[in-house]
């Protein structure tokens, strides 16, 4: 029988050969028609926003220009009424007609200054539009670095219901000698309405700052209180830079926008206008999602296509692959490999390696049987692929030899169909796995063996609580009689402290035995609940006085938040005391001094009850989440070198919960703190309440 060693490599090899080119041609092209389509994207994304952010800014760099030469405007109107007040002072014009002269600037500019006064200079009223409002002194007119023109503007103040700019200008006579002080108070809004006229976007912000920091006006009063600094928004680092230019960055209200501001140069205020990001950017994104839909649309079309084209080499793929374990295998000593050709309702073997004859038993070629059936069992026809099915077929039998002994084999098929080969091809692959199989028998017997002498283990431990505890017991009650000296006085004194120590310890040993063995009865299924109708509320104030004293001895504060009415549990209640003191005593454990835990109740979206105890202690990550639910580990944590334990705290908790058909779920963030929640099924909650309890303990 010929050899078909060299025929499959040579067939695998041609067929891998011919399918990776196209195969990369495709993929290549794919490539080349889609990089460029969205980095064209991308570039014209970029620039879209670009022109978005260069014309926002522009066009707010000219309302800047434009608010400042209105307030300059203002300030200039106080020059000229100042500069009128002067020359009538030097002709001899006092009280009454410097009020006039007030009175009719009023009546001229009535929107301008709300109050007008003139202050001589020892600080007495000299004429006023609203004589005896409140009182000059408190008033503050000049910045803290002093003004740099002869107008100061003071602080915002509050006049009845309206908040006022007050601005001071020195009066001088020709002589330079001070002749008093005229100060208007104008009303911000004066500085801010011009800015309504310019028909900029809803949300833009127009604010006016003092150049030490107090804002002065403003067109929108959720963006900034009058009066307040705010040193920590972004405007003043840029300033730093440089005086007038723009940023994007988070206004006072925290909205996002592009803002341009000027620094003016003869006085001390700062103009700054913001457009929001979203409305600079809106049109622009609305044009670049429009063309990212349609280039993804575009993509996935080519992408279509090429995996359409890929679908079609898959075919030849597929018989490719199987060659080339075909070739593998007949590399491979311990693997028989053979060709059968699919005919009369048998399988010829037309080609096979030397391998093959040695599983199969036979001493030379001429003694293996020509048909498939013969060699491996009538069964062995329908391990083979049906027609039509190209996917490589494994599976595992038991084969007796041509010399009557059997073995085990993992058989690998692959129908091929070529028109080279004349008919229908089967590749088998057959390679004995009798070791692998004892392997996994005698892992399977000692798998078992293990399981059997765990439970054996936990059934021990579960039986053996009487015998554990009673003793203990006994030396606790004898250690506290001595302690409390019930049958007469100690005779050394120390010796009551040390029957203290063992009262201690042996309490202690008694909780770590009573966690252990609770803890074996649930692994020997040996734990059964007496399961009752419970009062959720009268349950949580129990646990809370039972950990008041623990929470009070680290100075932590333990709280309760629950509803009055909530319904009656089905649950032993025993067991439900045990999982919420184990997790306040976690939480209180790990709880810094003067911190709080909480421990809250309710009745969740599904009718289920959540019972949370929420802590601020150092918190945990995943990895540490998961080492605290299996027991007897403890994380590395400081509050766990303070305090003894033995990690079953945590896991006791959750089998006890599982028992009730529940779960216990730990959420923690590190540096943040720890939430603990039980979980019970509303199948556990009656309809009916129970009764209302309007106290709450805390």
């Amino acid at each position: 029988m010929p050899t078909v060693q060299s025929f499959l490599e040579g067939l695998a090899t041609s067929q891998l050969v011919g399918l990776q080119r196209p195969r990369r041609r495709i993929l290549l092209a794919m490539v080349g028609v889609l990089v460029p389509i969205w980095t064209i994207v991308a570039l014209a994304s970029f620039q879209q926003r670009e022109a978005a952010r260069s014309g926002a800014l522009a066009n707010s760099a000219t309302v800047v220009k434009l608010v400042e030469a209105w307030a300059l405007a203002t300030l200039g109107r106080i020059d000229d009424l100042a500069t009128s007040i002067e020359g009538h002072i030097a002709w001899g014009v006092e009280g009454r007609g410097i009020s006039d002269i007030l009175d009719r600037h009023k009546t001229n500019n009535p929107d301008l200054f709300r109050l007008t006064d003139v202050i001589a200079p020892d600080g007495t009223p000299i004429a006023s539009t609203a004589p005896g409002h409140a009182s000059l002194a408190t008033r503050n007119y000049d910045s803290d670095n002093g003004p740099t023109t002869d107008v100061a503007i003071g602080l915002p103040r509050f006049v009845g219901d309206t908040v006022l700019v007050p601005m001071a200008r020195t009066l001088r006579g020709p002589d330079g000698t001070a002749l008093g002080t005229l100060v208007a108070e104008v009303d911000p809004s004066y500085f801010a309405g011009f800015y309504g006229d310019l028909g900029m976007p809803p949300g833009a912000s127009v604010l006016l700052f003092r150049t030490d920091g107090p804002l002065i006006a403003h067109n929108i009063p959720s963006v900034g209180e009058l009066g307040r600094s705010y040193p920590d928004i972004p405007i003043w680092r840029a300033v730093e830079s440089r005086p007038d230019g723009s940023y994007q960055g988070i206004d006072i209200d925290g909205t996002n926008r592009l803002v341009s501001y000027r620094v003016n140069g003869r006085m001390p205020i700062l103009v700054a206008i913001g457009l929001p990001s979203r409305t600079v950017y809106g049109q622009a994104h609305n044009r670049i999602l429009v063309a990212v839909a349609l280039t993804a649309i575009l993509s996935i079309a080519v992408i279509a296509f090429g995996a359409a084209t890929l679908r079609g080499l898959r075919r030849y793929d597929v018989v490719a692959k199987a060659l080339a374990l075909s070739a593998a295998g007949v590399r491979s000593a311990g693997s028989g490999i053979a060709i059968l050709r699919l005919a009369r309702g048998d399988a010829a073997i037309v080609q096979h390696n030397p391998a093959f004859v040695d599983l199969f038993g036979a001493r030379r070629d001429g003694d293996l049987p020509a048909a498939w059936t013969r060699i491996a069992g009538p069964a062995a026809l329908a391990w083979l692929p049906p027609a039509g099915d190209l996917a490589e077929r494994r599976l595992e039998a038991e084969i007796t030899r041509a010399d009557g002994a059997s073995f085990w084999a993992e058989i690998r098929a692959a129908r091929v169909r070529d028109a080279g080969m004349g008919g229908d091809h089967v590749v088998v692959v057959v390679t004995d796995i009798s070791e692998r199989k004892h392997a996994e028998a005698a892992l399977i017997q000692a798998r078992d063996a293990a399981e059997a002498a765990n439970r054996a283990k936990s059934e021990f431990l579960a039986n053996m609580s009487h015998e554990l505890r009673t003793p203990l017991n006994a030396v606790i009650g004898f250690a506290d009689i001595i302690a409390g000296e019930l049958m007469g006085p100690v005779g050394t004194p120390i010796y009551g402290a040390y029957a203290r120590d063992i009262s201690m310890s042996g309490n202690h040993l008694l909780g770590i035995i009573s966690d252990i063995l609770d803890f074996a009865k649930i692994e020997a299924t040996a734990m059964r609940l007496d399961e009752t109708d419970v009062e959720i509320g009268p349950l949580l104030e129990t646990c809370l006085r039972f950990t008041q004293a623990r929470a009070a001895a680290v100075q932590v504060v333990v709280e309760a938040d629950y509803p009055d009415d909530l319904p009656l549990l089905r649950a032993d209640e025993l067991r439900i005391k045990q999982i919420l003191l184990n997790l306040l005593s976690n939480a209180i454990k790990f709880s810094p001094a003067r911190r709080t835990v909480r421990l809250v109740a309710r009745v969740n979206g599904l009718g289920g009850l959540e019972i949370s105890v929420v802590d601020q202690g150092p918190g945990m990550t995943a990895a540490e989440i998961r080492l605290a639910e299996q027991p007897f580990q403890q994380i590395d944590n400081p509050a766990n070198k303070r305090t003894e334990g033995t990690g079953l705290g945590l896991p006791l908790a959750k089998r006890l919960a599982e028992l009730h058909g529940g779960d216990l779920v730990i959420e923690s963030v590190p540096g943040r703190g720890t939430c603990v929640t039980l979980f019970l099924g509303a199948d556990r909650l009656h309809a009916a309440a129970a009764p209302d309890r309007r106290e709450r303990r805390a």
